[in-house]
């Protein structure tokens, strides 16, 4: 109750900086999208339907295991008022991730051996769905990372970078008729936002001296975000892209394409301005349970 009565009393200044930063990160989140949207006609025609079936089930199997890439660690980011602790649940979500990553390598080489299916495709499927799971857990710890000093400006920077690397990479590659374009694309893409996120960290004189013994301590005095929230996460995320699975998987890849290369033109744009919303009313929500 007394939360709430905090949030009433300060509702004109929630108000102001909720809609101050909401148009910036919503402003980010709109360009990207139309980025995407000027180069779908050109990338629409470099490849395939069957491209696009094989990249939506790729991309419908990064976006489930990545809303767990950390754990949801980062999370956890904005919460100490302590700054070097902070910092210390940032390196330890970038090392998390790194693990997660790891493990789904490990557990996707099991399956396809099971499967009696292991060759070099499926060794080089393993190998990129490890190196994006670990880029998205990277670029997830500091998007946090500058909600919690409020740089949304930068935000929306990492969401332009991507959307426009991946474009220009598509396009690129799809014109050299790249085998897996789509893919590699979107793997260059979030290593551009990466790029541009890790610069701005340093840019900001932040340490990035890993200090082991005070990371452990955090990770495990905020691992109920691991126990409570990776696995409803996990299932809340699986639920929005297993129609993309069934389609590739069910149907044929003409029909599959088509759906996976519409779906990513309606349903990711709703997306993100959910995001953006949610991420200004977490910065907010979280200075006034420290007040």
């Amino acid at each position: 109750m007394k939360l709430f009565h905090d949030i009433v009393n300060n509702s004109r200044f929630l108000k102001h900086n909720i809609v101050k930063n909401f148009l910036v990160l919503f402003s980010g989140a709109a360009f990207a999208q139309i980025i995407g949207f000027l180069a779908s006609p050109i990338i629409s025609r470099l490849f395939s339907s069957e491209d696009f079936s094989e990249f939506g089930y790729w991309s419908s199997v990064v976006n489930t295991i990545g809303v767990v890439a950390t754990l949801r660690y980062e999370q956890a980011i904005v919460l100490p008022d302590d700054e070097s602790k902070a910092t210390s649940l940032l390196h330890g979500s970038f090392f998390v991730s790194i693990l997660v990553g790891l493990t789904t390598f490990i557990v996707s080489v099991f399956y396809f051996l099971f499967q009696k299916s292991f060759d070099f495709s499926s060794l080089v499927f393993s190998l990129l769905l490890t190196i994006q799971l670990v880029f998205v857990g990277i670029s997830q710890s500091l998007y946090y990372w500058f909600i919690r000093i409020k740089k949304f400006a930068i935000n929306s920077l990492g969401k332009i970078a991507q959307s426009f690397g991946i474009s220009a990479f598509s396009i690129i590659l799809g014109y050299f008729a790249f085998h897996q374009g789509l893919v590699l694309s979107y793997i260059l893409g979030m290593f551009a936002s990466v790029v541009l996120l890790v610069y701005q960290f340093k840019k900001s004189n932040f340490d990035f001296q890993f200090d082991y013994q005070r990371t452990k301590v955090l990770l495990k005095q905020y691992v109920n975000f691991p126990i409570y929230s990776a696995l409803p996460s996990l299932l809340n995320s699986l639920s929005s892209n297993l129609p993309i699975m069934i389609a590739t998987t069910h149907f044929a890849a003409t029909f599959s394409g088509q759906f996976s290369f519409v779906r990513q033109f309606l349903s990711i744009p709703l997306m993100y301005v959910s995001a953006s919303l949610s991420q200004v009313f977490f910065s907010e929500i979280t200075d006034l349970i420290k007040q």
